[in-house]
């Protein structure tokens, strides 16, 4: 589902420097923030995970939809990918493969 999300958003939104980024793992929904101030988000490792990828994977994408290896084997249906190998994800000092469904990447 979130591939298929990720495909509708890149048809929607006209933006030339559009990368998304899908990662698996588990998520938490809670509050955020002062109480004051607070709002629900999502967070865990996860999500920081793929906040990483995606910033990794800015650097040598344009524009298109980048899936970690876990991610990449929960899809079902046919779809093209193009593997990169060991793309460094910058604080974690990790080297992970990501695979591309768009073909942009520079």
């Amino acid at each position: 589902r979130a591939l298929k999300a990720a495909l509708n958003a890149e048809k929607i939104i006209q933006n030339s420097s559009l990368v998304i980024a899908v990662n698996t793992g588990d998520i938490y929904l809670g509050t955020i923030g002062h109480p004051d101030y607070s709002s629900k988000d999502i967070y865990g490792d996860a999500v920081n995970r793929t906040f990483l990828m995606n910033e990794a994977v800015s650097e040598g994408i344009k524009r298109g939809i980048a899936l970690s290896e876990s991610a990449k084997s929960e899809i079902k249906g046919e779809y093209n990918f193009k593997k990169h190998d060991e793309l460094t994800i910058g604080r974690l000092n990790e080297k992970m493969d990501v695979y591309e469904v768009s073909g942009n990447w520079a």
